[in-house]
């Protein structure tokens, strides 16, 4: 890695003498070619033209970065929002990011990258090309350096962040979950965002917010050559010379999109209202690929009674990022009273439990499901991610009373098992010991919501039995949708017969991505999709 440097303008601009030129174009009249949309009609003039155009201000701001340092002229980033960055910046501000340089620095074991690779491997499980996962892994820590040499950014990880996927072959308890470094913690995607948004408007980067890409345009071979964007009430038509890059987020709030393409009903998300599938509609209508639909990034949300099967999605923050369900004095059940997973586990993992279909009731048998703690919890704990803490007021949406049968028939849960469930777990809380989903037994378990300090047997696992008792509707939900336009390795979009459809590029979680829509670790759609916007870029300029 070459020491580091802060770039100027001049000098971020400087890359375009040495960097593969742009191609040489028309006058805007001159472009207006036959399109296949349109049966070879001859296209109306263009409003604006680039050398490429980027449709998102999330992980697809790295593209346009990028592109500008490797010679492109004229790079315009379009958002749909009034708000800059979408879902990546109201994230926890971590990229999964195997292979990372300064590991050795901290002290820590370097990452084995034939290990990430089989980690990888083994959880998407053939469900992706298997290029991109060692396209992703083999570029992964070039992206920091890139990021390192050319904005001076530094780069740490944090103790408590290991693979989600314990004991996966290739599992790594630390270091692949990275933050930039001033930016460490729960919603510091606002602060990366925050410092691309400043990189971008000083490298002359062209950036139009509350403009929506509508339509992709394509010449008679199909290639696409440019974009039809809403902005002000009005159409603009823009040519794109190299690329036009989509990076236009998930679709959560499409209920159309969600009940078409996902298996299991969703009730909540935490993603930015704008991420209504726009770049998957606009690739379908020029015949991408798709692919992994059916999956999401999952993770369960607390939500308030009464519980509504036909709600559809919700935007809503109160999400159980802190792990709450995982902490001793805690458990999750149906409404049956039983439990149903390993609470402590990560948010995407525990949240594919809720997938549970019984063929006999004919319904998803864990779906509603409630949070249940005691007293003591409540003496130790917050009892929510927002700004909640020990002695505060109970949070809305929680139930109390002074006994578990009285509770349970406020929440709606059958009272015999709910009794025998509790039992149960109480009396192997004691033991330390969780026969039915080996909660406490990882290490994601023990450092994310354990606690040592009380000195049980398993930091995981206490019973729930000190009156009053508290429970609160828990439901699925996503922190984006994973399924999108199918991409090869260097992020250019397929069509339906696998064939590369000339100048258009996904990235992020409009694109299938890069794991088969498995969440292999904390900030692995960042990652994913910061990477590849990095690797695209790169193509898209003719950088070896």
């Amino acid at each position: 890695m070459k020491k580091a440097k802060q770039l100027s303008r001049r000098d971020f601009l400087k890359g375009a003498a040495t960097a593969a030129g742009a191609a040489a174009v028309g006058s805007l009249g001159a472009c207006a070619t036959g399109s296949a949309a349109t049966g070879g009609a001859r296209l109306p003039p263009w409003d604006k033209e680039v050398d490429v155009l980027v449709v998102g201000s999330g992980t697809a701001a790295f593209a346009a970065l990028a592109c500008k340092q490797y010679g492109a002229q004229k790079v315009l980033l379009i958002e749909k929002s009034a708000r800059w960055g979408g879902t990546s910046a109201i994230s926890g501000g971590g990229f999964w990011i195997p292979g990372a340089y300064f590991l050795k620095d901290m002290g820590l074991p370097e990452d084995n990258l034939d290990d990430a690779l089989a980690y990888m491997k083994a959880l998407t499980a053939g469900r992706c090309d298997p290029k991109l996962p060692e396209i992703f892994i083999a570029s992964a820590n070039k992206f920091l350096e890139w990021t390192h040499d050319s904005f001076g950014w530094q780069w740490t990880t944090k103790e408590s962040f290991q693979d989600y996927y314990e004991p996966t072959p290739g599992y790594r308890r630390i270091g692949r979950t990275v933050w930039k470094e001033g930016e460490v913690g729960s919603g510091s995607g606002y602060g990366v965002w925050r410092e691309i948004q400043e990189l971008v408007r000083q490298n002359g980067i062209e950036v139009m917010m509350e403009t929506a890409g509508k339509e992709l345009v394509t010449d008679g071979n199909g290639a696409v050559i440019g974009a039809v964007a809403q902005s002000g009430g009005k159409e603009l038509r823009i040519r794109a010379t190299r690329a036009v890059l989509l990076g236009t987020g998930s679709f959560d709030h499409n209920p159309k999109m969600i009940k078409q393409f996902l298996p299991v009903p969703l009730y909540a998300s935490g993603t930015a209202h704008s991420c209504t599938g726009d770049g998957h509609k606009m690739g379908q209508a020029i015949g991408a690929d798709l692919s992994c639909m059916d999956k999401i990034w999952g993770g369960p949300y607390f939500m308030n009674l009464p519980f509504d099967p036909n709600a559809g999605v919700a935007f809503t923050p109160d999400y159980d990022l802190s792990l709450m369900r995982g902490r001793p004095s805690a458990i999750v059940v149906n409404r049956y009273g039983k439990r149903f997973g390993n609470e402590s586990s990560a948010y995407a993992v525990f949240n594919r439990s809720y997938d549970a279909w019984d063929s006999g009731r004919l319904e998803y048998t864990n779906i509603p499901s409630f949070f249940i703690c005691d007293s003591e919890f409540v003496a130790r704990y917050p009892m929510n991610m927002i700004g909640h803490k020990v002695g505060d007021p109970i949070p809305e949406g929680f139930v109390q009373d002074n006994t578990l049968e009285g509770l349970a028939r406020k929440l709606g849960i059958d009272t015999v098992g709910f009794a025998a469930e509790v039992a149960e777990f109480n009396a192997n809380a004691v033991l330390g010991k969780d026969t039915k989903f080996l909660r406490g037994e990882k290490n994601f378990d023990r450092q994310t919501s354990g606690d040592l300090s009380r000195g049980l047997a398993n930091p995981n696992l206490a019973p729930v039995s000190k009156a009053p008792f508290y429970g609160r509707l828990m439901l699925p939900g996503t922190l984006g949708t994973a399924g999108g336009l199918t991409i090869d390795e260097q992020s250019r979009v397929l069509n339906t017969k696998g064939e590369v459809i000339d100048g258009l590029y996904a990235v992020g979680n409009c694109s299938a991505g890069v794991s088969g829509g498995i969440y292999c670790g904390g900030g692995l759609t960042m990652g994913a999709g910061s990477v590849m916007s990095w690797v695209a870029s790169r193509y898209i300029m003719g950088i070896k």
